[in-house]
């Protein structure tokens, strides 16, 4: 009994999600923007404010936030700290997926998102520099659409946005 107690003690402290702030996944964003090769994401600065204020309004900055999304015709699951798609970026092992990532889902909830943003900007940069020759580019372009045309985010400006994390 005692070791099923700290089984289940132990496997929650892994489980546990991370909430970030604002101000920490800016920093994280930029230095993976910066440090990318060849990209085709425009302005970092502006692509960081589009992309963090998705997350803000989606998943609260909470890296194990998991949540269903009605697209198109069919329902889309969402995971992670950037609600990434189990039909596009990861396998659900249920969902007919392109994987584009070649992660599992469960992969996308920890609190180690240095892999989730890495997925998501090659993701994007593969769309805008492939366009409609990118595998599944109508999907990939909903997505995309989910990211950078949310209308609470669409206007923000960096320079507000960010200005409490100078």
């Amino acid at each position: 009994m005692t070791a099923l107690l700290v089984f289940l003690l132990v496997g929650c402290g892994v489980a546990q999600s991370t909430i970030l702030t604002k101000c920490q996944l800016k920093k994280q964003l930029n230095e993976t923007i910066q440090n990318m090769e060849n990209h085709h994401l425009g302005h970092s600065e502006e692509t960081e404010a589009k992309i963090v204020c998705y997350v803000e309004l989606t998943s609260g900055f909470n890296t194990s936030s998991v949540k269903e999304k009605k697209v198109e015709n069919s329902i889309w699951k969402l995971y992670g700290i950037f609600q990434l798609s189990d039909h596009l970026i990861c396998s659900d092992g249920q969902t007919p997926s392109l994987n584009k990532c070649g992660k599992n889902c469960t992969d996308l909830l920890d609190g180690d998102i240095s892999d989730d943003i890495d997925c998501l900007l090659e993701t994007l940069n593969d769309l805008i520099k492939l366009g409609f020759t990118a595998q599944n580019w109508e999907e990939l372009g909903m997505m995309a659409k989910m990211i950078f045309l949310h209308p609470e985010c669409i206007e923000k400006k960096p320079s507000e946005y960010f200005s409490d994390c100078r």
